[in-house]
């Protein structure tokens, strides 16, 4: 064979200046320049680190691209899977490179500064650049700019020019050899439309022509020189977006393909055609073809692997028999350039049959690249009929940012304890003196209970079908109760109930909430049992798969975002009763608006306590509480009933939300309204001293939420009138 690697005009030593003999003399003296590069080329890769010490020649020519050329010349190219795994024990985390054969993995040295989340991967001639995110600062989420690459030649990081906007939940891919960002979020939790783009030649970021519109949780991609950004939110009520922006980056111009991918989990290019991984009302593959922007929909086959739900999609080439590959069991992992990776289960889709067959799995691997940011819910796959698996809850969240109370505030809640006592646990009614489920509903032991319930199912007849669903919705929600009481038991500074029997105010509590809560779900359940007009094994089946899956506040185990968190939730469930009330008695039935009257007292006395607690903080430690609160507002409060699933609708809450939005049952106005109301109730605006820099910030950012968020009710009622009108809900016996 006749080796022909790129070749460089030769420099003659003698007419070198003497400082620069190193950095131009022969890579190896004797030999010629050609041959040298092939010698060292052959050099095993664990050599690269003690190579690059010899000399800058040598180092220069180990990082550049000339070196990559050659070495696939000689046949010595070794491809990797960069995977960002958790350290056992610990809240830790650290980067390893897996071989091709998935047989051999080694640690990576620990990359500089705080561990992130929310952070971009792109891999560029062989190195791996880790891009911006969110760490936590003293317990709060800082959004970072800094940038940082892995060459994994010299086996070492080196942090790069810092970015021009600090943002995290972004989109990035690499075009044309830059790398590109778009959209995210903001230091100060603003949705970003700014997009910039990094020269590694000048170790430089520009920033470029935005977005057409803010986009945060988003995907990029790659594909015939363009940047395709597609995915994620444009705005708070609208949900997941429609839209893929395509820039070009050779007349610096944005364009818009309408009718895209929603919720893309993962992307492939082959064959001049786009593959996204697409988890909507169906799991499906999408396939975009650019010559007539157009795209075709493949239904998925899932295998129900309990170690990852989400497919990952890859490719192989045509010469294989190839086509796109879904792979399931990879490990919940963070991965980047991923030419082979073990799996358990595998299939590939024929594009022209719009078929899939099966491949051989158990770690045999498959080409391609997969996604290096997974997304914030993911739905598990059902096991096949007959197989005996584990339980994986249907809905999951990835890991989250936990335990990050500094040490110096554990002791804040205990030195309160003798307050809760005599401040919080007054809100309690006594048993005896509280109403239960069965005062509002008909006496089984009555000789007039069958008239009573027979006149109970008229009044219901009368209830609109859109009208039930929300009142299922919120049934739902009180019937997971054991999920909110599991919430509050993780919160750290000496709030959780410790033994499960705790005698601390705290515990005392939280126990006694739950047990007046509880009321709410089981009353509800068995009126609208006794109505006759739901689909009972449905919301049964909602529940258990709810509190299977559990929430995520992202409340860090803080217990002041956790309060925050709560007081705000129990105000919105008092609003969303009461709506409901009024609703009841619109149409005719008094005995359900009394219901759900009873049911939102209630809430609003448990609003009033939560409430106080967080009075109590502010008055303590202000400067840390306001930081808090910004911080829970940054994450976009999510509503407790969020992993709702009934076995059939992938977006049920979402469904749900919205018809609640368009009977103004709980709108976008409602969550504006609420945060304006605890801005005035703990005086935000107010506080005058006690507060650091950072206290500053984030009391200006949650001043400013209100009006902001009042602008987004206006797009949330055009994308209600936009909704379909006829989507079909389980618990109504599948009408729509």
């Amino acid at each position: 064979m006749q080796l022909k690697p790129p070749t460089r005009a030769k420099f003659s030593q003698r007419f070198m200046p003497i400082g620069e003999c190193d950095s131009y003399c022969a890579l190896i003296p004797g030999l010629p320049e050609d041959l040298a590069k092939i010698c060292l080329a052959l050099v095993p890769r664990s050599q690269f680190p003690v190579m690059g010490s010899v000399s800058k020649r040598w180092m220069s020519f180990l990082e550049s691209k000339e070196f990559i050329a050659v070495r696939k010349e000689v046949g010595k190219l070794e491809e990797w899977v960069y995977v960002l795994t958790a350290d056992a024990g610990s809240k830790g985390s650290h980067w390893e490179v897996l071989g091709c054969s998935g047989q051999k993995h080694s640690p990576l040295p620990p990359m500089p500064g705080p561990t992130k989340a929310g952070f971009g991967v792109v891999v560029l001639d062989g190195k791996l650049f880790v891009i911006a995110g969110c760490a936590a600062d003293h317990g709060k989420e800082c959004v970072s700019d800094e940038v940082y690459r892995y060459d994994s030649c010299l086996n070492r990081w080196v942090e790069l020019s810092k970015m021009n906007v600090a943002r995290c939940d972004f989109a990035c891919a690499e075009v044309n050899g830059m790398i590109y960002v778009a959209g995210g979020f903001g230091p100060n939790g603003d949705s970003l439309s700014s997009v910039e783009v990094y020269d590694p030649e000048q170790n430089k970021w520009t920033l470029i022509e935005s977005l057409r519109r803010p986009r945060w949780g988003c995907f990029a991609c790659s594909f015939e020189g363009k940047l395709y950004v597609m995915g994620g939110r444009s705005s708070f009520t609208i949900g997941n977006s429609r839209f893929v922006d395509v820039y070009n980056p050779n007349n610096h111009t944005w364009g818009e393909v309408k009718n895209g991918c929603v919720m893309v989990t993962a992307n492939a290019v082959l064959d001049k055609k786009l593959f996204c991984i697409e988890w909507k009302n169906q799991r499906s593959l999408a396939v975009f073809n650019p010559a007539d922007n157009s795209w075709q929909k493949v239904p998925v086959p899932l295998t129900g692997s309990q170690l990852s739900p989400i497919p990952k999609l890859c490719k192989s080439s045509r010469k294989e028999g190839g086509g796109c590959h879904v792979s399931h069991g990879m490990p919940p992992s963070f991965l980047q350039r991923s030419p082979c990776c073990p799996v358990i289960a595998s299939a590939m889709v024929d594009e022209e049959e719009r078929q899939w067959r099966s491949l051989p799995g158990g770690g045999d691997g498959v080409n391609g690249k997969v996604s290096s940011d997974p997304p914030r819910e993911k739905l598990v796959g059902t096991p096949s009929p007959g197989a005996k698996k584990p339980f994986a809850p249907p809905r999951e969240v990835p890991p989250q940012v936990t335990h990050t109370l500094p040490p110096e505030k554990m002791e804040i809640f205990s030195s309160l304890n003798h307050w809760a006592e005599h401040s919080i646990l007054p809100f309690l009614k006594p048993v005896e003196e509280s109403w239960q489920p069965q005062d509002h509903l008909p006496d089984p032991r009555s000789e007039s209970f069958h008239d009573e319930v027979r006149e109970l199912r008229e009044r219901a007849g009368g209830l609109p079908d859109d009208y039930l669903v929300c009142l299922v919705g919120d049934m739902v929600t009180e019937e997971a109760l054991p999920t909110y009481q599991t919430m509050l038991n993780t919160l750290d500074g000496g709030v959780r109930d410790e033994t499960g029997a705790s005698a601390t105010s705290w515990a005392v509590w939280t126990r006694a909430w739950a047990a007046e809560e509880n009321r709410h779900g089981d009353l509800m359940n068995k009126y609208l049992y006794l109505t006759g007009r739901v689909d009972t094994r449905q919301v049964e089946k909602t529940i258990q798969y709810l509190i299977g899956s559990g929430m995520d506040p992202r409340t860090e185990n803080d217990p002041f975002m956790g309060y925050i968190y709560t007081t705000f939730q129990e105000r919105a469930t008092f609003i969303s009763h009461g709506n409901t009330a009024r609703h009841a008695k619109r149409h005719g039935d008094a005995t359900l608006a009394r219901i759900c009257g009873t049911i939102a007292a209630d809430e609003k006395r448990h609003e009033a306590a939560y409430a106080r607690i967080v009075d109590k903080l502010f008055e303590v430690d202000p400067d840390y509480t306001v930081r808090a609160f910004a911080a829970m507002m940054r994450k976009k409060v999510a509503m407790p009933a969020h992993l709702m699933y009934d076995g059939h609708d992938d977006r049920l809450f979402g469904h749900f939300s919205a018809v609640a939005q368009r009977l103004g049952v709980y709108t976008a106005a409602d969550y504006a309204g609420i945060l304006e109301f605890l801005v005035r109730r703990w005086n935000v605006a107010g506080l005058a001293t006690g507060l650091s820099g950072e206290g500053r910030r984030a009391q200006d950012f949650v001043c400013s939420l209100g009006p902001r968020f009042r602008k987004l009710e206006e797009r949330a009622q055009a994308t209600a009138k936009r909704a379909p009108a006829a989507v079909p809900f389980s618990w109504i016996h599948g009408r729509q």
